[in-house]
């Protein structure tokens, strides 16, 4: 655990490495030509010295407060976007109810099929076991067999 003194004297040496640090770098630096406003001399034998020399001559438009543009008349009050919010919190809070009253299928495995059929069956009267035979079938399966010949 450190005192406060080892403490105080971590923070004394953290300040003197980072004093150092910074001296050495500012060493490395020509403050002249850092703080200079002027620009570096142009390079003559260089491929773009005409068109540098070309847009240093031009005067573009300065930008002035002018060109900002005026504040928008179509943007919903902060009212509205508190609404809108508050319906989709409200929304979102429906949707999770009905999850929950609603819950997702359960896949059945292999094999599981035909024990979920066997109790869908013994669910089922005795008397309501017949398959019923669909209507016209038999007239469909007759028009079939006449246009096979």
């Amino acid at each position: 655990m450190l005192t406060r003194r080892s403490r105080f004297g971590f923070r004394i040496g953290l300040a003197a490495v980072a004093a150092a640090a910074g001296l050495s770098v500012a060493g490395c630096a020509d403050l002249a030509r850092v703080t200079s406003i002027t620009p570096e001399p142009l390079a003559v034998n260089s491929a773009v010295a005409a068109q540098v020399k070309t847009a240093i001559k031009t005067n573009y438009p300065m930008p002035s407060f002018r060109n900002v543009p005026p504040k928008p008349t179509d943007l919903r009050p902060p009212a509205t976007y508190q609404t809108a919010v508050v319906e989709s919190k409200q929304a979102r809070t429906q949707v999770e109810n009905w999850i929950a009253a609603n819950p997702p299928m359960v896949v059945l495995g292999e094999g599981e099929t035909e024990a979920f059929a066997v109790g869908q069956r013994a669910r089922i009267p005795a008397g309501e076991m017949t398959i019923p035979t669909p209507v016209g079938s038999e007239e469909y399966a007759a028009r079939l067999r006449a246009l096979a010949r």
